[in-house]
């Protein structure tokens, strides 16, 4: 495995050193985006910078597949790729891969066409950065050997219409989650650990820079919380609980108790919230598989979400959660309620458990992943252990 930024000692994993930081890297995007006035309320990539270290480790290893996962933020350039000279596999992460720079597109469909004119740039030049960075994937791209993986069937769909990818192989894998870490606890032995209360009903929301990051969608979460406190027949009997974030909420009076447990790198600890949490709330619009999600089930915690893109594949209405109207923070609210009112029932926990052991467990994906590796072999002729 090959990496930006390692942080582990397992020596299978290698980091890979630039010449260029990844700053520079960063400096030239937004120096280039920043010609354009459009609200770009996203990450942009365009992917023009070389990867010296990168294309010297690709020239110098021997393997039969090449994994690609997340490799922006000039990890790996657009024009590198085609330094693969073997089978390429793709997990999309988010649409990076298929649109004009973009890695959310929000309800522009313009990679189905080739970009150009970009809503969140503001453009209305066809000939723009998306129009051309869009351009140079096609270019580079158009003779590799490429399988896309896509952990949800919105992504799949997504990609499948895009130019890029419209001609490419799309399979769906949807994302694992290790159901032996992440698992049901004592909620009272938890919560004393954790200092959360004893009888009350939790909300559980967290996401790499909870509160600060437009997209994890914490403004609508707030608009949720204070309608929650309307329709909540004991509102003082609620408590909130955020990971991810340590700073307290600014000018905002919730009405309800509310826990900061900062970023959690130990999944240990991680487990503990889900498990004392009764239920989990992602507010965001636009995700492709949360890992959040599938954690918080597996922890035999039910979810809350917007009915909308990958998230909504992942819960089942009213069976191990609630799937609320998009961007209606009211019905978001409501289901909050539903699931607050019914802790005591086990049947959302239950169902969400059992589904994730039987769905999307680690190795039953891993599984998934196997046989397309070996698929993919046995199509370019490569031998089990040949390079």
């Amino acid at each position: 495995m090959l990496v930006k930024k390692k942080l582990t000692n397992d020596a299978t994993i290698s980091r890979i050193f630039t010449l260029l930081p990844m700053t520079v890297h960063l400096a030239l995007d937004n120096y280039i985006l920043n010609r354009y006035k459009g609200p770009r309320r996203h990450f942009w990539s365009l992917g023009f910078l070389p990867n010296l270290g990168l294309w010297l480790r690709l020239r110098l290893l021997r393997y039969d597949i090449v994994q690609l996962n997340w490799v922006n933020a000039g990890f790996m350039p657009v024009k590198l790729l085609r330094a693969i000279r073997k089978p390429i596999i793709w997990r999309l992460s988010d649409n990076w891969a298929f649109t004009g720079g973009c890695h959310i597109p929000e309800n522009c469909e313009k990679y189905t066409s080739g970009c150009g004119a970009c809503p969140q740039l503001g453009s209305s030049d066809e000939s723009d950065i998306s129009r051309t960075v869009i351009n140079r994937k096609l270019r580079y791209w158009n003779k590799l050997n490429m399988t896309i993986v896509a952990p949800s069937r919105w992504m799949a769909a997504s990609a499948q219409s895009s130019l890029l990818f419209r001609e490419r192989n799309v399979v769906y894998i949807p994302t694992g989650v290790n159901t032996e870490i992440f698992k049901p606890l004592n909620k009272r032995e938890t919560r004393a650990k954790l200092g959360l209360g004893e009888d009350k009903g939790i909300i559980l929301f967290g996401a790499v820079d909870a509160l600060t990051d437009p997209r994890k969608g914490f403004h609508f979460l707030l608009t949720a919380l204070k309608r929650l406190a309307e329709i909540h027949p004991d509102p003082s009997s609620v408590e909130l609980a955020v990971f991810g974030h340590a700073d307290k909420i600014p000018n905002v009076d919730l009405k309800f108790k509310v826990t900061f447990a900062g970023y959690i790198s130990d999944t240990a600890k991680l487990n503990e919230f889900y498990s004392s949490a009764d239920v989990y709330v992602l507010p965001s619009v636009m995700e492709n598989s949360p890992n959040t999600v599938l954690e918080a089930l597996s922890a035999g915690t039910p979810a809350v979400a917007f009915n909308a893109c990958g998230t909504a594949e992942y819960i089942e209405h009213k069976i191990d959660g609630f799937l609320a109207e998009p961007l209606s923070t009211d019905d978001l609210a409501n289901g909050l309620l539903y699931c607050l009112e019914r802790r005591q029932e086990m049947h959302l926990q239950e169902a969400a458990r059992r589904k994730m052991i039987e769905m999307y467990n680690i190795d039953r994906v891993a599984n998934q992943y196997r046989e397309l590796y070996e698929s993919i072999a046995k199509t370019a002729g490569l031998s089990r252990h040949g390079h």
